[in-house]
């Protein structure tokens, strides 16, 4: 008997020691410990890998921004028109079309319609469908005086005076639009490079008004009283230097000449 309980006594001591050495009841607790510790451990047993790989992300999407962007300019590139017509599509009226700018703008004319109005409005200074002459004899004797500033009505009328606008008028001493005498043709055709053709309208045209000019600077001209200058330098014309200086102003010629120029005016007071 009692060795019977001896050995519950023993039994019942050797499955208490089992028990308190037996990992089962601690199980939870060392696992939680050592997936926490894995866990630590794999954030910083390497830090240079968990660098590389943000870097790798961060690389990649700076890869991918520049590959678009490319993308984008070559695509800009490639439809540089279209573009450019978008951009000009600003919101204001008349950017999208520059030939329309907008409300309460004037559309700038195109330069052939600005030189075709220059031209007409140039033109009603000197074109008298009135005048017998050629309409270009006319802009020629325009564009000669202004050249040698000369009044444009005070040579029409001199030529209607001296020729009554005939090219050919002639008397075998003095030719054309401003009667040349035939001593200076060659003078005059030497002086002007031009051909010694007093009959030809264009050349009598540029050696009358030329004299005209000489004449104005004479200083006989420039020394008389200022509403004395035409009749003096009309004398001159008529008469020669010599002349004038034996008989002076020409009275005669003069009114005949005034009488001339008052119908003149009259053709650019009236409409054409």
């Amino acid at each position: 008997m009692k060795k019977s309980k001896r050995l519950l006594a023993l039994i019942v001591a050797f499955c208490f020691a089992i028990s308190c050495f037996s990992p089962i009841h601690s199980y939870a607790q060392t696992n939680t410990v050592t997936s926490d510790k894995t866990a630590a451990t794999s954030q910083t047993a390497n830090p240079q890998d968990t660098k590389d790989t943000k870097n790798e992300n961060n690389t990649k999407e700076s890869k991918d921004i520049v590959v678009t962007q490319d993308a984008e300019d070559k695509k800009a590139a490639e439809n540089g028109e279209d573009i450019n017509k978008a951009d000009d599509k600003s919101g204001i009226k008349g950017a999208e079309n520059p030939a329309d700018p907008g409300p309460g703008v004037e559309a700038a004319a195109p330069p052939d319609a600005e030189a075709k109005d220059k031209n007409e409005d140039e033109e009603d200074l000197w074109y008298r469908k009135q005048n017998p002459m050629k309409k270009e004899h006319q802009q020629l004797l325009w564009d000669y005086c202004k050249k040698r500033k000369v009044n444009y009505i005070d040579m029409l009328a001199l030529i209607y005076t001296e020729s009554n606008f005939d090219e050919k008028c002639s008397t075998g001493k003095y030719y054309g639009y401003f009667q040349i005498s035939r001593g200076n043709c060659a003078n005059l055709a030497a002086e002007l490079k031009t051909k010694n053709k007093p009959l030809d309208g264009a050349v009598n045209i540029n050696w009358g008004t030329a004299m005209y000019s000489w004449i104005l600077a004479d200083k006989r001209v420039k020394d008389a009283a200022d509403d004395k200058k035409r009749d003096v330098a009309l004398s001159i014309y008529q008469r020669g230097t010599g002349g004038y200086d034996k008989y002076g102003i020409s009275t005669s010629f003069l009114k005949i000449y005034y009488k001339k120029r008052n119908k003149v005016v009259e053709w650019y007071e009236e409409k054409k």
